[in-house]
């Protein structure tokens, strides 16, 4: 069941990823799935995006490495601190950026990856912050 079965749309996913190819992957899973998606392709768009969609967001799903100034641990850091209701997770590939991204108290999902073990970990964020009061 997803989170937000009660709400007027079902749960929005933010997918930040500077791979288009990955990107659509991950927005057709997602969108197989239930939850409704929008992308970005680096951490300014995603912010960009955040600020105008706000609350409408229920999770964001980022690359740890992306072109620009802000990498994938700066922008959730960045949404714990401006909208701490938005769960962010953390894609990467290298265990290195891994465990620096854990270090800072996110949580990491380490390429490869299973989309299914995708679904259920955006499910599970969601639901742990589903009854936080909105900013």
């Amino acid at each position: 069941m997803l989170a937000n079965a009660g709400d007027q749309h079902p749960p929005t996913v933010l997918i930040v990823e500077d791979e288009a190819a990955i990107r659509m992957a991950v927005q057709e899973t997602l969108e197989d799935n239930g939850f409704r998606t929008v992308e970005a392709a680096n951490a300014r768009e995603a912010l960009d995006t955040i600020e105008k969609m706000g609350r409408t967001i229920d999770l964001v799903f980022t690359d740890i490495r992306m072109p620009g100034e802000m990498d994938g641990v700066r922008l959730a850091q960045w949404v714990h601190e401006q909208m701490p209701r938005i769960p962010v997770i953390i894609a990467s590939a290298y265990a290195q950026n891994a465990d620096e991204a854990k270090a800072a108290g996110e949580e990491v999902f380490v390429k490869p990856y299973r989309m299914e073990d995708v679904v259920a970990r955006i499910r599970a964020a969601i639901d742990r912050h589903k009854d936080l009061p909105a900013q």
